[in-house]
C-alpha cells in the first residue's frame, strides 16, 4: 500500500514540478534558518552541562546589599575555600580556588604570552569532567610546580614530543613540569584556558591569605544540592571571619549558584567568566518558530490554493471506491516526503555552511545531527511538521465529492479560501513584527556605536602594564614615549573607558557609613589625555606637591549620590579606607562621561593620584600611527626583556563591549528578512 502512495506521489510531483519546486524550497530555507537557529539555541543552553556532578557544583558570590539594592561579586580570596568546608561540613563536601592569570611562558629560547592559564587547587580535575588524554587525573595537580595543558598547546611547545615530564618557565620566575594533557573541551565551559596550574605556589604571597583579597573563583561541591546553606548562616559567617578586618554594618553575605547557571547571570562583577545573553537566545528561539510556521503556512496555502486541479484525479479515485483515509493518508504522504526532502537539503545546506557560520559568530558550534537523540528529535520534527503542513489539505482535498468534479469549481470558494486569507494575515502580522523589530534592533545598535561618551577615544593607543619590566620602569617608558613625535599626550591609568574600574569603600565627610564608588587611580595628564571636562575646581597638576597624597576628583554623579552639590563639594573629605592613611579634599568635580557600557548607567566615580597603573594610554596626533607604533616599540624593546609589545586602540577594545549585540543584531536582520521573503 505504501509503495503506491509513494509511486502516486512522485507521479504528482512530476505533473507539477512547479508547485513542488515552490513547496521544497520554501520549506528548506525555512528549515535552514530553523536548524540554524535551534543549532545556536542549543549551543547557548549547553554550557557546563558535560560536568557529571554539575547539580551539586556551585559557585560562590559575594553579595552586598544596600538602600539601592543588592550587587554581587564574582572575585572572593583565598580563605573562603577552606573555611566554607569547615563551617558548613554538613552540607559541603568540598571546595575549589580558581586564579584566572596571564604569563610569559618560555621553553628553551622560545617565549609566548599566554592569557588563558588558570592557577587551581589540586581538587579541579575532581570537580569538573575535562577529561585527560595523558596523566593521571588524581594527581596532575599535585604538588607546587605542577601544570596540564591542553593538546594545542602541547603542539605548539613540543611538536610530536611527550610533553609528560617537560618543564615551562612562567614569568622568567618560576617552573611548571608538565604533568597531564587534557583534549578539547567536551561541551561548552564558561571557563576559558588553555593551562592549569597548581594554586599551592601563591600560598608564599600575603595575599593569599588575606580575607579582603578579591583575586580568587571560589567553587564548592554539595552533599545534597537541595540543602543550601541560608542567607542569615552565609551572613554570620561572613561577620565571623570580617569583624577582625574592619567589618563595618553593610549588609554582606554569600550566594551559592549552580554552574549551569553562570553562564546566562551576567549581572555578577568582576567573575572573569564567559557569558551569553539570555533574553537574546529566547528571541532567536521565538524567531525560529515564526520562520517554521510561515514556511508550513506557505505549503498550506499552496495545496489549498492548488486543490482545485487535482479534483479529476480525486473525482476518479472516489468513483472507483477509493476511501476518504486512503486520500489522507496519500496526500499526508505527499507532504511527508516534501518535508523529508527540504529537511534533508537543509541539513546539508548547514553542514556545509555551519563553518561560515562559526566564524561569524566567534564560536565553534557542532552541528548535533549525529547522536541517536537528535535523530529521533529529527523524525518526530519532520513527522510533527509534515502532518502540520499536510492534515488540512489532505482533510480539504479528501472531502471533494465526485459529483461536483465536473462543475465549475473556483479557488476562492470554501473554506479553503477563508483559510488561505486568515493564513495571509496571519503571515503578515509576524512579518510586520519582524519587520518593526529589525527597525528597533538597528536604531539601537545605532545608538551604542554613534552615541557620544564623553571622553576622547579616537586615535587612543593602548598598551598594558603587564610584566615586572615594565611595571618597575613605566615612568621612565612615559618619560621617553612623551619625546615621540606623534604622541600629543598619554596618562599611567588603573583602567581606561570601558575597562576595569574598581569599587572601593570610602570614608566620606557627613556620613557614619562607608560609601562604595568605583575608582581611577591615574597621573596628572589623564584628564588632559581623555578631553574630560571640568565643571567645577580643577584637575590634579604636577604644579601643587600635595595632590599626591591629600587631593581627589570625582564625577557628577557622585556629587548626586553623596547629596551635595556641585559648588560645595569642593573641599569636601573623602578617604579610601585600603589605599589612604589621611582623607583627601575634593578639589574638582568633573563631567559625567560614560567609563562603563552604555548598557549600565553612569556610576559614581572616584580619582585619585596613586601608584597602582595597569595600563598606560597614548593619545596620537599623527595620520600615520603605525610609525609611531614603532618607535613606541622600540622603547618597549629597550626596557623590557622577553616580554613582546603588544597593543590596541581604544575604540576597538570599547567597541568590544557590544560585539554580542552587534552581532546578534546582525543575525536578527538576516533571519528576520529570510522568514519576510518567505
Amino acid at each position: 500500500m505504501f509503495r503506491n502512495y509513494l509511486k502516486t506521489a512522485i507521479r504528482s510531483f512530476i505533473r507539477n514540478k512547479l508547485y513542488t519546486f515552490i513547496n521544497v524550497f520554501g520549506l528548506t530555507l525555512g528549515l535552514t534558518s530553523c536548524f540554524f537557529i535551534l543549532i545556536y539555541v542549543f549551543n547557548e543552553n549547553s554550557f557546563d552541562n558535560f560536568h557529571e556532578d554539575k547539580e551539586k557544583i556551585f559557585r560562590v558570590l559575594r553579595m552586598f546589599e544596600d538602600e539601592k539594592g543588592s550587587q554581587e561579586v564574582g572575585v572572593t580570596s583565598g580563605p573562603y575555600a577552606e573555611a566554607l568546608v569547615t563551617d558548613f561540613s554538613a552540607q559541603i563536601d568540598q571546595s575549589l580556588r580558581v586564579m584566572v592569570t596571564d604569563a610569559l611562558v618560555t621553553i628553551d629560547e622560545r617565549s609566548f604570552m599566554e592569557d588563558k592559564i588558570l592557577l587551581a587547587d589540586s581538587t579541579f580535575l575532581e570537580f569538573f569532567s575535562y577529561p585527560l588524554v595523558s596523566g593521571d587525573r588524581k594527581t596532575a595537580l599535585l604538588g607546587e610546580n605542577s601544570l596540564i595543558i591542553s593538546t594545542e598547546l602541547a603542539k605548539k611547545y613540543f611538536g610530536t614530543e611527550d610533553p609528560i615530564g617537560k618543564i615551562l618557565e612562567f614569568d622568567n620566575s618560576y617552573l611548571f613540569e608538565v604533568k597531564g594533557v587534557f583534549n578539547e573541551n567536551p561541551g561548552n565551559s564558561h571557563l576559558n584556558f588553555d593551562m592549569v596550574g597548581s594554586i599551592n605556589l601563591l600560598r608564599q604571597f600575603p595575599s593569599f591569605t588575606d580575607w579582603w583579597s578579591n583575586g580568587a573563583l571560589t567553587y564548592v561541591k554539595l552533599k545534597d544540592p537541595a540543602d543550601i546553606p541560608s542567607k542569615d548562616e552565609f551572613r554570620n559567617f561572613m561577620k565571623k571571619y570580617f569583624e577582625a578586618s574592619n567589618w563595618e554594618s553593610r549588609d554582606m553575605y554569600l550566594k551559592l549558584e549552580n554552574i549551569t547557571e553562570v553562564y546566562f547571570n551576567d549581572r555578577v562583577q568582576f567573575d572573569r567568566a564567559i557569558h551569553g545573553d539570555k533574553k537574546a537566545v529566547n528571541i532567536f528561539f521565538i524567531i525560529a518558530i515564526f520562520v517554521c510556521l510561515i514556511a508550513v503556512v506557505n505549503f498550506i496555502n499552496l495545496s489549498t490554493a492548488t486543490s482545485v486541479n487535482r479534483r479529476i484525479e480525486i473525482g476518479i479515485r472516489k468513483t472507483s471506491g477509493a476511501l476518504k483515509n486512503s486520500l489522507i493518508f496519500q496526500f499526508l504522504t505527499e507532504s511527508f516526503i516534501v518535508v523529508g526532502v527540504a529537511a534533508l537539503t537543509s541539513m546539508f545546506l548547514v553542514e556545509i555552511t555551519l563553518p561560515y557560520f562559526n566564524n561569524f559568530l566567534g564560536k565553534e558550534m557542532q552541528i548535533p545531527f549525529g547522536t541517536p537523540l537528535t535523530v529521533l528529535v529529527l523524525v518526530i520534527f519532520i513527522l510533527f511538521i509534515g502532518t502540520l503542513a499536510g492534515i488540512y489539505p489532505a482533510l480539504i482535498l479528501s472531502s471533494v465529492k465526485p459529483a461536483m468534479v465536473f462543475k465549475k469549481m473556483s479557488s476562492k470558494s470554501g473554506h479553503g479560501f477563508l483559510l488561505r486569507k486568515g493564513l495571509v494575515i496571519f503571515q503578515f502580522c509576524i512579518s510586520i513584527s519582524l519587520i518593526l523589530a529589525t527597525i528597533i534592533s538597528t536604531q539601537q545598535l545605532d545608538f551604542l556605536t554613534n552615541k557620544k561618551l564623553g571622553f576622547r577615544k579616537d586615535n587612543m593607543l593602548l598598551v598594558r602594564i603587564s610584566n615586572g619590566d615594565i611595571r618597575q620602569k613605566r615612568q621612565l617608558f612615559k618619560d621617553r614615549v612623551k619625546q615621540i613625535p606623534g604622541v600629543e599626550n598619554m596618562t599611567l591609568i588603573s583602567g581606561e573607558p570601558g575597562g576595569f574600574h574598581d569599587r572601593y569603600s570610602f570614608n566620606v565627610e557627613g556620613y557614619d557609613e562607608m560609601i562604595v564608588m568605583r575608582t581611577v587611580f591615574t597621573d596628572p595628564d589623564y584628564f588632559k589625555t581623555f578631553n574630560l571636562d571640568i565643571v567645577n575646581g580643577r584637575f590634579f597638576s604636577e604644579e601643587f606637591s600635595t595632590d599626591q597624597s591629600d587631593a581627589i576628583v570625582i564625577n557628577e554623579e557622585a556629587v548626586k549620590f553623596l547629596g551635595w552639590d556641585i559648588q560645595s563639594a569642593i573641599g569636601k573629605e573623602i578617604e579610601n579606607r585600603f589605599r589612604d592613611t589621611i582623607p583627601r579634599k575634593v578639589i574638582g568635580v568633573i563631567k559625567d562621561f560614560h567609563f562603563r557600557s552604555l548598557r549600565e548607567k553612569i556610576e559614581p566615580m572616584v580619582i585619585s593620584l596613586n601608584p597602582d597603573h595597569r595600563v598606560v594610554a597614548i593619545h596620537l596626533s599623527t595620520n600615520d600611527p603605525q610609525a609611531v607604533i614603532s618607535e613606541v616599540n622600540q622603547v618597549w624593546d629597550g626596557l623590557v626583556d622577553k616580554y613582546p609589545f603588544n597593543y590596541s586602540f581604544l575604540d576597538q577594545e570599547y567597541n568590544k563591549i557590544y560585539n554580542s549585540e552587534i552581532k546578534q543584531g546582525d543575525l536578527f536582520q538576516l533571519f528576520a528578512v529570510i522568514a519576510i521573503l518567505i
